[in-house]
């Protein structure tokens, strides 16, 4: 027992000799560890600056999202909404495609930004469409386009010029280009909430600063027409087909007013009691259509206000200023982890020559 416990002992010794033994010849080696910590940190940060290729610009916009009436219970048109199927529209927010949850990932869909690179921009007092503008501003050209030594340029996307016209027409030729540009802007484009309010930021990353801004612009400007488009489509359609039934009501009272008007010209003294009966039978359905038009007046009064009710509201609250903040890419951010690897990288080598010198004298 005794002297199993003394051999432990000595072990210890021996391991707690040799670990200040190995931390000794590393410490002679300090001048090595520090050229690896150096050169480390000068690599990454020359490469950083090789590869920052242009300054960047960051614009943001916060913004706060009205979404409409959020409880339609104890609203005075639910009744009405109700009636026309429109009830539960705001129940069950959490499972709605316009919910908070599934903004970001809607405002950035490819239909969003077709839209958005379908809008007419004006840019320094012209007028232009956005994707013509982006294409031509955004510096994709010159990076992604531009093709290297072993890849051609895509001249067919260089010289291509937009027209405005509906995402669904798109030719195949395009629809390539569109989709270049939109993988490019989804890059560069971001959707975030701001600490834990209910507002949301949209941030804009890119080359140009009147771009940045702009696109940033349009962006919001065609999500909110395109959330209003969703949020009352079924609105709308009931809408129409409610003023459809005015016009044709308002049509058969007018007709009727015509004929009222001169059966009563005609026979300022009825006597004929066919005539008498004819009429009265005119006035009748004059009083019913006229009912009936006043009605549905107000049921297509209560829509709008409904319609009003149910637009969503996009309340800008920190707009984008000019001139923007320069984003650094991250310039100079790895040089940390340059330095680190440049000293283990060293710290290997210094621990290889010393094992080397080591096993030299021992064999002498």
């Amino acid at each position: 027992m005794d002297a199993n416990l003394k051999e432990q002992e000595v072990s210890t010794k021996e391991f707690l000799s040799q670990t200040f033994n190995f931390v000794r010849s590393i410490g002679k080696s300090w001048r090595l560890l520090m050229i690896g910590l150096l050169s480390g940190a000068i690599i990454s940060f020359v490469l950083d600056i090789i590869n920052e290729e242009e300054t960047k610009y960051f614009a943001a916009v916060s913004f706060n999202l009205d979404i409409g009436a959020a409880n339609q219970g104890t609203n005075p048109m639910s009744g009405f909404a109700s009636a026309f199927g429109l009830g539960g529209m705001q129940q069950n927010q959490s499972g709605d495609l316009l919910s908070g949850a599934n903004f970001p990932t809607l405002a950035k869909s490819r239909i969003v930004f077709e839209k958005a690179l379908m809008t007419n921009v004006v840019v320094e007092g012209d007028t232009m469409l956005m994707a013509n503008y982006y294409k031509d501003s955004s510096g994709i050209i010159d990076t992604e386009w531009a093709g290297s030594l072993f890849k051609k340029p895509r001249q067919g996307f260089i010289d291509y010029r937009f027209e405005k016209k509906s995402p669904d027409d798109f030719t195949p030729d395009e629809n390539e280009i569109i989709s270049s540009l939109c993988a490019h802007l989804y890059d560069n484009t971001n959707f975030e909430g701001v600490n834990s309010s209910s507002l949301t930021r949209l941030s804009v990353i890119s080359s140009n600063d009147i771009l940045a801004k702009t696109w940033a612009e349009t962006l919001l400007k065609t999500t909110e027409v395109f959330y209003k488009e969703v949020k009352t489509q079924k609105t709308r359609n009931i809408l129409v087909e409610q003023e459809s039934r005015l016009d044709s009501l308002r049509a058969l009272m007018n007709g009727t007013d015509s004929q009222l008007a001169r059966l009563s010209f005609q026979n300022p003294n009825i006597i004929n009691s066919n005539a008498q009966m004819r009429q009265q039978q005119v006035g009748k359905n004059n009083t019913f259509y006229s009912t009936q038009y006043y009605t549905q007046l107000a049921n297509v009064e209560s829509l709008n206000r409904l319609l009003t009710e149910q637009t969503p509201i996009f309340t800008i609250i920190d707009p984008i200023r000019l001139p923007l903040t320069v984003y650094s890419g991250g310039l100079g951010q790895s040089y940390k982890l340059g330095s680190i690897l440049g000293l283990v990288l060293s710290l290997v080598i210094a621990v290889v020559m010393n094992t080397y010198r080591e096993i030299v004298n021992e064999e002498k």
